[in-house]
């Protein structure tokens, strides 16, 4: 996953910046937060993309792009607009016209699939300003999520 997540930053070019991203339940639900300052921190996005790092595919269903199931995506949604705020809950439905590419086809999307406990996934953002956030997480099993390092999430032992 980490070749595709390098080419879709350079893909920002030279002007894009940084933000945190976490994941934390929420009432009982994944989600992920933007946190920082006012400075850092954005209040919207544009897109969410959920991929395990080292483990199972899922399954694709009707309207997935197989492809990318396939290659660990376990949800995939852009948007043309900045309408979704953040937290964003694992597989909510988000707001906006689905964004379109240059020849106004519908840019490939994943439905949300179900996520397995002590598996690491990441998850990341595009917000305005070409800001881009990602956590690598993992499900402890008993309700709680765990965020992890970069480096802790590469590693072949991280389990």
């Amino acid at each position: 996953m980490i070749p595709a997540l390098a080419a879709s930053f350079l893909a920002l070019g030279s002007c894009s910046k940084v933000h945190e991203l976490r994941a934390e339940m929420i009432e009982g639900r994944l989600a992920f937060v933007a946190v920082g300052d006012w400075w850092s921190r954005p209040d919207c996005f544009y897109s969410i993309d959920v991929e395990v790092e080292r483990g199972p595919s899922a399954k694709p269903e009707a309207g997935d792009d197989a492809g990318r199931v396939k290659r660990g995506t376990y949800w995939s949604d852009w948007r043309a607009s900045c309408e979704n705020a953040y937290p964003v809950f694992f597989g909510q439905s988000l707001k906006g016209a689905r964004y379109r590419d240059s020849e106004g086809l519908e840019w490939p999307h994943v439905s949300p699939k179900p996520l397995s406990p002590h598996v690491i996934y990441s998850a990341s953002t595009l917000s305005p300003g070409s800001s881009y956030g990602t956590v690598y997480f993992r499900l402890n099993g008993d309700g709680g999520v765990q965020n992890l390092d970069w480096r802790e999430a590469m590693r072949n032992d991280a389990r």
